[in-house]
């Protein structure tokens, strides 16, 4: 989080202020190195090279993933593409990665392990198109970060994607996405987007890929855990921070 506030000039997160706003920034990377470096020693403590594998996996994954997000154009023909790869790689492994992981040190077999990476990777995207969805109508007290966060970046999310398919240029958030980013013109954007249609189609997607978790989860047992991880899919969509 340290790394991705500091990689997105995010100056709130959950309501305090962003690390590299206060610190410098090289601190600031080397704090985040320096509590990675805590999460691998943990790791490895586990004495599971499998497990070790599947965590070194998903940080080049991840790290992979906001590289191309931070190269790819606004306006390229496959930014529909790069959305969808942007969330499975930000979002979607850390998810996948974490149940596997989880079923690994259970001891699973092989087919509940690969179910739990599914069920992950579904749950993580349904969590990101929410998370995309809840920037643009949360309420910024629970967010903790101002509204429209994202778009004010010039970020492509999914609400964003679907307004801009359905509508015509010129309109507020292609401008926004030109770069004409005073508060006026973002709040139009938002507004725009809240009322096409856009939202509705977002948490659609997003159900799609809860429902498809859950049933990923039909291979394990029927017990206290698997309910509430089944229960956990129905939150995801559900949440309002």
């Amino acid at each position: 989080m340290i790394h991705d506030d500091l990689v997105d000039k995010s100056v709130l997160r959950r309501g305090q202020e962003t690390l590299h706003t206060i610190w410098p920034a090289g601190a600031t990377v080397l704090a985040g190195d320096y509590l990675l470096g805590q999460a691998t020693l943990l790791i490895a403590e586990l004495d599971h090279s499998r497990v070790c594998r599947v965590f070194a996996d998903v940080l080049c994954t991840m790290c992979a993933g906001e590289i191309r997000r931070m190269l790819s154009a606004p306006n390229a023909p496959e930014r529909w593409q790069d959305y969808y790869q942007g969330i499975e790689a930000k979002t979607a492994s850390l998810f996948a990665a974490s149940a596997e992981m989880a079923g690994l040190l259970a001891g699973a077999e092989e087919s509940q392990i690969a179910a739990l990476r599914c069920f992950g990777r579904e749950l993580g995207m349904a969590f990101q198109i929410v998370d995309d969805v809840l920037d643009l109508t949360g309420d910024e007290a629970l967010l903790g970060k101002p509204q429209g966060s994202d778009l004010r970046q010039g970020l492509l999310t999914l609400p964003v994607l679907y307004y801009l398919e359905r509508s015509e240029n010129p309109n507020p958030v292609s401008a926004v996405l030109a770069g004409q980013r005073d508060e006026a013109q973002i709040l139009a954007a938002i507004e725009a987007v809240c009322s096409s249609g856009a939202i509705e189609a977002s948490l659609r997607e997003a159900r799609i890929h809860a429902r498809r978790s859950q049933e990923a989860l039909m291979i394990l047992p029927d017990n206290a855990s698997c309910q509430m991880l089944h229960s956990l899919a129905e939150y995801i969509i559900e949440r309002r921070k």
